[in-house]
């Protein structure tokens, strides 16, 4: 079962990117459309708006995140699972990585820190195991 609707909403309530790439191949794309997918991928990084990429996954995941799935809205950084709900339609699981689910209790308390998290959504039913 595809949850389409929870995948958009935790892009604005969890403030979640897509755990894939924009543009595959730039050469393929059509010029304006690979331009204004950049000028969105540079707002979203401006706005520090991709919690769930990793540039330095190592650090950044608390060891609770993958650490070899290039590609996470954009090439240079890093997502936390090889598949998830946050591959929208492309996903063929469709649950949460412990790492969007931090996010999203985070959120939900409004306190802490999302990694802190992580240890309580690595335990939960329903979510990717590390690793996977």
């Amino acid at each position: 079962m595809r949850c389409g609707s929870s995948y958009k909403a935790d892009h604005s309530f969890g403030v979640l990117a897509d755990e894939y790439l924009f543009i595959k191949d730039p050469q393929s794309a059509p010029f304006e459309q690979a331009r204004q997918n950049l000028i969105e991928i540079s707002a979203q990084l401006a706005k520090d708006a991709i919690h769930n990429c990793a540039i330095n996954p190592n650090i950044e995941y608390s060891s609770y995140g993958g650490t070899k799935y290039n590609g996470c809205t954009i090439y240079s950084r890093f997502r936390p699972s090889n598949d998830s709900l946050m591959q929208g339609g492309l996903a063929n699981d469709p649950r949460f990585n412990v790492v969007s689910c931090g996010y999203i209790i985070k959120a939900i308390k409004k306190i802490g820190y999302a990694w802190s998290y992580f240890p309580e959504c690595g335990a939960m039913p329903g979510i990717i195991p590390v690793g996977q």
